[in-house]
């Protein structure tokens, strides 16, 4: 839709280029009239030179007659006094022709002499007359010349100007339809096109997003720099970013395996390009979240990129500029979108996966899960349900709200340790409106309110994903601070709660009692620690190697890790295995040992 701005700015554009032609006209005749003026300015003074030494000449002439015809006078005088006063006439009559032949010898000289210098002079004028002829036309061609070239460069300026000012009135227009609330018609556009591409054109466009972003972040912009500052300037976080130099061509990998199960895991012999009915992560695993033949899946892609192109807008808006004492956790980040609500009303916060069940078979356990970074409302589900169904356990889920997937890795690059705490993770709407979701639903699951009639559970379940696990910590140090050691609640938390992490980025597992650091496993009933030995981002937390037990918190016998080829990703949906066969040691897991309507019992190891 073009506008009235628009028009402006074209009508602008044709101003500016008539301006500068009549400019450049103007610009040509001046210099030509210069040197027409030039040219007869010298001609005039050559002329004026001739004169002036010819008339010089004459006069030197009649200068020396007069000087010699005086001089006959005199000697004439002196004669005739000579004679009167008796002298010989001999004597005089010598001096007399003495004096005439002196006299014809010195008009000869001054007449040899004025035709020597008119001679010369006439040649040398001739010559200057030639050199100002040459100069001024030298100067005429120097000037044809460079008005031709200020012509040529006058042109090539207006033409590009041209074509900057088209290309900026076209992104002006583009901004004032954003700003008229064609946005999302824009976005649902690009959407459909991008629904449209191939699976390979879809992940070039990934490796795309990735490698902008990073530039992005990396090159000379305030706000990027301001956010790096903020997570990269402490011991832990410097240890963290040498790892990953380190571990270069493992992270690569890992990008390259996070969105393999976008194929569907389809190999190259495959017939007609699906994966085979034995392959457990291919279409027989309704739980891939890259599944893109899956219209749910393929919109939470989409709301994946519109948050990573809004989060880069708001990076590159900080302005250091005009707040100086801006620091990481003053950038106000809330990445919502119009499909994050339903009618005006946010969707809800906590997702609750329900199983029917047979009358009289219902388990006392109350099961919650929290979901991880580039978290999408219908992903969440994904993951209730598999947990629903692997387990036959009702699952409440938190839902925590990306802010796009380059914030979210923000946060947790931002908050890993006990140790080091830093508040990004704590700074953006979502994050908070999720940790205190989750405080609010384990609180809720662990003490029910007795006025409503509800009785406790006999177990509390506890599974977080990824960043979930951050969140949990936190919440779990916040209960700790809430209720003092020999609080009744302390003593529930021991005997009820269970934990249970997958893909934990987390450096460490431990919590602030008072003076004291201990690990988490010690307040809660049992902890159990999953992870896919490729996972990077488990590799940077729980599995990042050179840290004993007693250091971070996380028990070797409590710990299982999935060494198999198919231990990759860190997806919960398409890459977290829930069979006890692919950990190594996981006969002796109790969560993945659970038989299905089954109480999540403490029985001995299997054999």
């Amino acid at each position: 839709m073009i506008t009235g701005r628009n028009i402006v700015d074209l009508v602008g554009i044709a101003v500016k280029v008539g301006s500068d032609t009549v400019s450049t006209g103007i610009k040509v005749g001046s210099d030509i009239a210069g040197t027409v003026i030039k040219v007869g300015s010298d001609t005039v003074s050559t002329g004026i030179k001739i004169g002036s030494d010819i008339a010089s000449t004459i006069t030197k002439v009649g200068s020396d007659i007069a000087s010699t015809v005086a001089k006959a006078r005199s000697d004439t005088v002196s004669t005739v006094a000579q004679i009167g006063s008796g002298s010989s006439i001999v004597s005089i009559g010598s001096k007399v022709g003495s004096d005439i032949a002196s006299t014809i010898t010195k008009v000869r000289s001054d007449t040899v002499s004025t035709g020597i210098k008119v001679g010369c002079d006439i040649p040398s004028t001739v010559t200057k007359v030639r050199s100002d002829i040459a100069s001024t036309l030298a100067k005429v061609r120097s000037d044809t010349c460079s008005t031709g070239i200020k012509v040529r460069s006058d042109a090539v300026s207006a033409v590009n100007k041209v074509g900057s000012d088209t290309v900026s009135t076209g992104m002006k227009a583009g901004i004032l339809l954003v700003r008229n609330g064609d946005a999302d018609e824009i976005l649902k556009i690009a959407g459909d096109v991008f629904l449209a591409g191939s699976d390979a054109v879809v992940t070039d466009l990934a490796f795309q997003v990735i490698r902008h972003t990073l530039e992005a972040m990396t090159y000379n912009l305030e706000g990027a720099a301001i956010i790096w500052e903020g997570i990269f300037t402490n011991d832990i976080n410097a240890d963290k970013l040498s790892y990953i130099r380190q571990h270069k061509l493992d992270l690569a990998k890992f990008f390259l395996d996070l969105v393999e199960p976008a194929k569907l895991f389809v190999t190259t012999d495959s017939t007609y390009g699906r994966p085979s009915e034995d392959n457990v992560h291919g279409e027989a695993n309704p739980y891939n979240e890259l599944n893109l033949t899956s219209a749910k899946n393929r919109n939470a892609v989409i709301y994946q990129l519109q948050r990573l192109a809004k989060s880069l807008v708001v990076i590159l808006a900080i302005n250091k500029d005009r707040d100086p004492w801006i620091k990481p956790e003053d950038v106000e980040m809330n990445i919502s979108l119009k499909s994050d609500f339903r009618n005006g009303t946010a969707l809800p916060a906590t997702f609750y996966a329900k199983l029917e069940r047979s009358e009289g078979n219902e388990l006392k356990e109350r099961w919650l899960f929290v979901n991880g970074i580039a978290g999408e409302y219908d992903w969440l589900k994904l993951s209730c349900d598999k947990l629903k169904n692997r387990f036959q356990r009702e699952i409440a889920g938190i839902f925590n709200r990306s802010d796009g997937i380059l914030w979210d890795l923000i946060e947790c690059a931002g908050e890993r340790s006990l140790a080091n705490r830093k508040t990004l993770v704590q700074r953006t709407r979502s994050s908070m409106e999720a940790q205190s979701r989750l405080r609010y639903e384990l609180e809720t699951a662990l003490w029910p309110s007795a006025s409503e009639g509800e009785t406790p559970s006999e177990y509390v379940v506890m599974i977080a994903h990824s960043q979930g696990c951050l969140l949990l910590r936190q919440v779990l140090q916040d209960l700790l601070h809430a209720y003092p050691r020999e609080h009744e609640r302390r003593k529930d938390m021991k005997s009820r709660l269970r934990v249970f992490t997958f893909g934990n980025p987390s450096m460490d597992w431990k919590a602030k009692d008072g003076s004291d650091k201990k690990p988490l496993h010690e307040y809660v009933d049992h902890t159990e620690h999953f992870a896919n030995a490729k996972d990077f981002v488990a590799q940077l937390g729980i599995l990042r190697p050179g840290k004993s037990s007693a250091e971070s918190g996380y028990e070797p016998e409590c710990t299982f890790v999935n060494s198999d080829a198919d231990g990759k990703g860190h997806l919960f949906g398409a890459q977290y295995s829930l069979r006890w066969e692919d950990y190594g040691n996981g006969e002796n897991s109790k969560l993945l040992n659970c038989a299905e309507e089954e109480p999540l019992t403490w029985e001995e190891p299997m054999s």
